[in-house]
């Protein structure tokens, strides 16, 4: 449904967009992030983001963006294995049903004791997976192919808040395709996530940790991008206040969406997997192994708004003081740098890996996965 806000933010959208093209030729726009600043497309992509993200509206998403990741898949293939060299492009692993979701292989090695990694995509909870998600994912699994590492992708098409489902349906669904891997003899798992997917990622985690130590498969490496941590308690303050104009994403909306996510009620507040870094303090985070052992990576851009609750949450988990490598702040970053902008425009694959924070995520992946 078009909403007046929404109509008018569209009528809006073209003026916002020669603003920026003349700003990004003469003055400088907002979005001073040097790698953002490289082209155009990806200064304009993040000025759509910004201008789009506070009007956005579950009974909008719902009946103008809504479509299966199979599908974006079967769109994408003569752009991304136009040749059929990707292994088991767009396959099934689950299908949905009262307990799993859909789940897509993007690609399957052959091989069970290669890493597969498996992808949760952010959108608040409320969206699906986009182009330049699909785009990364991609990009990182032919990098790692073409230095001698092989891996599988999984990406997984949880139910989303703008067809009606709430937490945990999201948590549930994402433990239990994690469950059926290692059923199914997969050892060597990795989880990454943006956004809401980074949020899915550590409840996963938590998750995990309730289960008898014995039966527990962790994850071998886990990546974070501008985790969305904390859904409804995050206070007008710190990055949050901040941030609100240099960032593509902000506290307004993420009150929204976080509060659809639990169904507007204030039972799950004090949930460890609702408001992660608000409650962190009510579970040992350093403790599990994937901290323990340096196998988590968190990626965060100085100018976002989640900047503050994504390093609190770091040093509340150890990281801070054990693994401070592992925290990467990126300079003048915005919310989800690494899809939205090094993602976009950036030419070939040899080009794409020399990016800052792509060149950590695969320096990363070949270490741990």
């Amino acid at each position: 449904m078009f909403t007046l806000s929404i109509i008018g933010r569209l009528l809006l959208l073209p003026f916002k967009l020669l603003k920026l093209t003349v700003q990004y030729y003469t003055v400088g726009t907002v979005f001073t992030n040097d790698l953002a600043n490289l082209k155009l497309q990806r200064v304009i992509q993040a000025g759509i983001m910004q201008h789009m993200v506070n009007y956005l509206r579950l009974s909008f998403i719902h009946d103008h963006a809504m479509y299966k990741v199979s599908d974006l898949l079967e769109k994408s293939k003569p752009k991304l294995n136009p040749e059929n060299v990707i292994p088991h492009y767009g396959e099934f692993y689950t299908k949905k049903d009262d307990s799993y979701p859909d789940s897509i292989w993007l690609t399957k090695s052959n091989d069970k004791e290669n890493a597969v990694i498996v992808y949760l995509h952010g959108g608040c909870f409320a969206m699906q997976l986009q182009d330049n998600q699909l785009d990364g994912v991609t990009n990182i699994y032919k990098s790692l192919e073409r230095s001698g590492k092989s891996i599988s992708v999984l990406l997984v098409d949880y139910s989303l808040t703008s067809n009606g489902f709430t937490y945990p349906t999201q948590n549930n669904e994402c433990a239990h395709v994690y469950d059926k891997l290692v059923g199914d003899g997969f050892t060597n798992i990795g989880l990454m996530g943006d956004s809401a997917g980074g949020n899915l990622c550590l409840a996963l985690l938590y998750r995990l940790s309730q289960k008898p130590a014995y039966s527990v498969v962790w994850p071998s490496a886990v990546i974070l991008v501008s985790a969305m941590l904390d859904l409804t308690k995050g206070k007008f303050e710190g990055s949050l206040k901040e941030n609100e104009d240099v960032d593509v994403f902000s506290w307004q909306a993420i009150n929204y969406f976080g509060n659809e996510y639990v169904a507007n009620t204030r039972v799950f507040d004090n949930e460890v997997d609702v408001n992660i870094a608000a409650n962190a303090s009510k579970f040992s985070w350093s403790s599990l192994p994937p901290i323990v052992k340096g196998n988590l990576l968190v990626i965060v851009g100085e100018n976002e708004v989640l900047r503050d609750e994504n390093l609190r949450w770091c040093e509340q988990a150890g990281l801070v003081e054990t693994y401070p490598e592992n925290i990467v702040l990126d300079p003048k970053g915005y919310h989800i740098t690494f899809f939205a902008s090094e993602s976009v425009a950036y030419g070939t694959l040899s080009e794409w890996q020399e990016q800052r924070l792509t060149k950590k995520i695969l320096s990363f992946l070949k270490e741990k996965a």
